[in-house]
């Protein structure tokens, strides 16, 4: 079963997908956010083109407590209005908020660390941080799975 990671932020959206397994994760693209129905049926293309059958939105808390602030909120907003989406065209897809505590900060620090230049960055940064922000889940779901912690 496939799954889609979103970064989603005021001016893009970061784009990670599974392999077919569920596996491993790749970056797919970075979306520049144009109007909300566009930005909804440019991922329900994706979610219909390979199948997908969960959507990975990462939610912005703020602070150890998770607290949910204007950022979150705007997600959650978001979040809402893809579900609407999917069901307004009969596509069988759960979205999922999931908590993306600091995975922009480590995307832009390893892409700085390979040294890659800061133009390219900005798009490469969202899409790593939705690569990020889908490999927490899939770690988070196999800890379920087989009762272990990662440490």
């Amino acid at each position: 079963m496939r799954l889609l990671g979103l970064d989603v932020s005021e001016k893009r959206i970061g784009v990670a997908m599974t392999d077919p397994l569920g596996w491993t994760v790749q970056p797919i693209t970075t979306l520049q956010r144009q109007r909300l129905e566009l930005d909804l049926e440019t991922i329900v293309t994706y979610v219909q083109d390979y199948g997908i059958r969960q959507i990975v939105v990462g939610l912005p808390l703020r602070g150890v407590e998770g607290i949910v602030g204007a950022q979150a909120e705007k997600v959650l907003a978001f979040c809402e209005a893809l579900r609407g989406y999917c069901v307004g065209r009969g596509v069988p897809t759960a979205v999922l908020p999931w908590d993306e505590s600091l995975t922009t900060r480590e995307a832009r620090a390893l892409l700085k660390a390979q040294g890659t230049r800061r133009k390219r960055r900005k798009q490469a940064e969202d899409q790593l941080a939705a690569v990020l922000i889908l490999q927490s889940y899939l770690a988070a779901e196999q800890e379920k799975l087989c009762g272990c912690s990662g440490d």
